[in-house]
């Protein structure tokens, strides 16, 4: 007779027991195949098989307390619930943390002076400040490269945070002190990346003073070459000394300011937003709501 068993849980009764392998539980039977396609797994045990088990699952002997507590359903169905609440926690800390993915990045579509205007996301974000120069709607130079000026090559805005350079060439480019640079999104946005092309030179360290705090989660030569550094100088001072990478904003934010210092000819910026974990929680919570049901059904 088989039984089918979520997460490797299995008992004779009522169709639970705990991990194995993390354990050492096992009811007196083995593991004939599994599919590991599901967070925790879906395995299928043949009870009533003797010998020495499997690699997959050694079999083991239960004491007589634990025999006694798989054997009880509503013992089983509270280690069950334990079980499965532990999971989903799980799931809803690696949806939280899993930020290393894809960013949409703006796409910049009008300026009219000192003001231009995009869509970040699905979110409209609108830029006032100094604008040296603005490349919209995918045109100009693609700036998000390595010294080899080849698109794809550039690394030094990648990290465990970030997958992906911009697909488009957009950016806004500053050149003069004396502005109050300014971000607005059209409703607030999570945990926002800034890219920087060529921030500073190498005898002129150019800075950024933001408004509030950020991370530097990458940096490197880029298209005009080295030495492609970044340095927080103290919580929401970026200094650039020909610097390209990206930083990193925490929190959510309707707008975000900065002023500079030693400006230069020219360094550029764009926006990005991550990508949500693409419904890692919401499947972890449907997967323990679905178990849970197939347990109760049982008793």
């Amino acid at each position: 007779m088989e039984l089918v068993c979520i997460g490797f849980i299995c008992d004779e009764s009522v169709g639970i027991v705990y991990d194995p392998t993390r354990t050492g539980l096992l009811l007196p039977g083995r593991i004939i195949r599994s599919n590991p396609l599901i967070a925790f797994g879906i395995a299928i045990i043949k009870r009533g098989v003797t010998g020495t088990g499997t690699a997959d699952a050694p079999l083991v002997k239960l004491s007589d307390a634990k025999s006694e507590a798989l054997g009880n359903p509503k013992k089983t169905l509270k280690s069950m619930n334990k079980f499965l609440t532990s999971l989903f926690a799980i799931g809803m800390v690696a949806g939280a943390t899993a930020t290393a993915g894809v960013v949409n990045y703006a796409n910049w579509t009008s300026q009219s002076g000192n003001t231009v205007n995009g869509t970040v996301g699905g979110v409209g974000v609108t830029y006032t400040g100094d604008v040296a120069f603005a490349q919209l709607n995918n045109t100009g130079t693609y700036w998000y490269t390595d010294p080899s000026h080849v698109p794809g090559t550039g690394t030094e805005y990648l990290s465990a945070t970030v997958s992906n350079t911009p697909s488009t060439t957009d950016m806004i480019a500053l050149a003069s002190d004396g502005y109050v640079n300014t971000l607005t999104f059209s409703s607030p946005v999570s945990n926002p990346v800034m890219l920087l092309v060529s921030l500073g030179q190498t005898p002129v360290h150019t800075t950024y003073y933001f408004n509030t705090p950020f991370s530097i989660l990458s940096d490197g030569p880029g298209w005009w070459g080295g030495p492609g550094i970044l340095n927080n100088l103290g919580g929401s001072t970026l200094e650039g000394i020909e610097g390209d990478g990206t930083i990193q904003f925490h929190g959510s934010f309707s707008s975000i300011s900065w002023t500079t210092s030693s400006q230069e000819y020219w360094n550029g910026f764009t926006i990005g937003t991550p990508v949500p974990d693409g419904g890692m929680t919401l499947t972890m919570l449907g997967v323990s709501i679905a178990g849970l049901s197939l347990l109760r059904r049982k008793l």
